[in-house]
């Protein structure tokens, strides 16, 4: 227990040097009352696109909210560096976020299919948004330069991401948090066309962004399986790469909306190479949908993805990538503070992008959040969903050939012939005006990739703050 405490302490406090709230409030006590930044009423960075839902883990969305959140648990008057960078963006163009998110799970030893590898996991990630818009700001044809920097550390035995290994739970724990180090995972170009109905990216991107909307799918501070937000082992989601996306509204004061992506494939996650492309094979996906809205973060959705992708050309396991497609449907409907959600989805993919991580053939999630319960700024989610590995890539991993087969037979293998059930359960609460506080669980049955055990539980305890 010991070997746990000091890392838990070290990154409370980078949590607390970081903090805006920390930082800015010294200032706010100092500082007449007329530059007091209050976040109740002052606008942030303009939104042309008026309430069209915010895709969750966008830079835009990130952007639009690095400022204080009304309807915190402790709420507390915040200094004028948020004031400053509204100025900053009216004076330049440039708009600037930051963030710190932190995640730390502890699973039950006895729960765990390789008990040497230990059962607590911790990882944090520093995050510099970055956006320049030179070109007709607020306007049609606006262009703008996007860079995403960050810098990861984990602590405790383990990556969150290999608690997928450890427990063999089937879609893994928030595989975002794999690498150490520093990296740029997003530089891209935007360009506008009319402003509120169509742009195209171009440069250095990611699928998160794009396609797949889900208003809970920001695991930073929400679910952490990703069969809940998205499930990258039934579509072929890998790491940002070079590539090209876009987003269009056809139909004028409609929510209407077409999107698509295509990028190489052979990306591994923490490694930037520019001329992935080279090797000639791409994913690609393409999404149409809608959300019908009636006012502010109040509306339904409906959308269908569609993915396909080469087999992987150039990858740490390209003799388990093998090409095939992926479609995915997701709604959700609300009822003042009640949402309701669900998802399904197929694949006949082996490996997908980047080789390895796509392996079901079927995903299913359903479940319900209340919104802002005890009129506390976030929500409370709960899901249930399924999970099978395809039959083939079971085989494979089962009864391996290959050299790459017999290599990740022995990290995955022996697999259940029969599917994963598993829920989840999490609060997402305001604690103070900018840091996100998220306590929660799985509940998994049937662990896709530990026939030894029947039953295995993870809890979750997530916090990011952001300014």
């Amino acid at each position: 227990m010991k070997s746990i405490i000091k890392p838990i302490i070290k990154s409370l406090l980078i949590f607390i040097f970081f903090s805006g709230t920390f930082i800015n409030q010294s200032y706010a006590q100092n500082k007449p009352k007329d530059i007091r930044y209050d976040s109740d009423t002052l606008p942030h960075y303009p939104n042309i696109e008026g309430l069209t839902p915010e895709q969750p883990r966008d830079i835009k969305t990130d952007l639009n909210h690095s400022f204080p959140e009304p309807g915190a648990i402790v709420n507390m008057n915040i200094g004028p560096y948020f004031k400053w960078k509204e100025e900053l963006y009216e004076r330049t163009g440039i708009q600037i976020g930051a963030s710190y998110h932190n995640v730390f799970s502890i699973v039950p030893q006895s729960h765990l299919k390789f008990p040497q590898m230990g059962n607590t996991a911790g990882a944090g990630v520093f995050a510099m948004d970055f956006k320049w818009t030179p070109i007709n700001k607020g306007k049609d044809w606006e262009g703008s330069l996007n860079v995403i920097m960050d810098v990861r550390h984990g602590y405790g035995d383990i990556s969150p991401m290999f608690i997928l290994v450890s427990t063999g739970i089937g879609g893994g724990v928030d595989m975002t948090n794999v690498w150490s180090g520093a990296t740029l995972p997003f530089v891209f170009w935007e360009q506008k066309f009319k402003k509120d109905r169509a742009w195209i990216r171009a440069g250095y991107i990611s699928p998160l962004g794009v396609l797949d909307f889900n208003r809970f799918k920001d695991n930073r501070v929400a679910f952490s399986n990703s069969a809940n937000t998205v499930p990258w082992h039934v579509l072929p989601m890998g790491a940002s790469s070079v590539g090209v996306a876009f987003n269009w509204k056809p139909i004028a004061d409609s929510e209407l909306y077409v999107s698509g992506i295509v990028q190489d494939n052979n990306q591994i996650g923490g490694i930037i190479d520019w001329g992935g492309l080279r090797h000639g094979t791409v994913v690609a996906g393409l999404e149409v949908g809608k959300h019908w809205v009636r006012g502010a973060n109040d509306f339904d959705h409906l959308h269908a993805t569609v993915m396909w992708t080469d087999r992987a050309a150039e990858t740490l396991y390209s003799s388990f990538s093998e090409p095939g497609w992926s479609v995915k449907v997701h709604g959700s409907k609300q009822w003042g503070n009640v949402v309701g959600f669900a998802n399904g989805a197929w694949s006949n993919i082996t490996g997908g992008a980047a080789g390895a991580a796509t392996l079901s053939d079927i995903v299913a999630s359903a479940g319900v959040a209340l919104l802002q319960p005890f009129n506390i700024q976030g929500e409370l989610n709960f899901a249930i969903n399924y999970s099978r590995i395809n039959p083939v890539n079971a085989d494979k991993l089962n009864n391996p050939t290959t050299e790459d087969e017999k290599f990740l037979s022995t990290l995955l293998g022996p697999v259940r012939s029969e599917g994963q059930w598993q829920a989840e359960v999490y609060w997402k609460m305001l604690l103070f005006p900018d840091m996100w506080l998220t306590p929660g669980a799985q509940f998994v049955m049937n662990p896709s990739f530990n026939p030894a055990n029947n039953f295995v539980f993870a809890p979750t305890i997530k916090a990011r703050y952001f300014f």
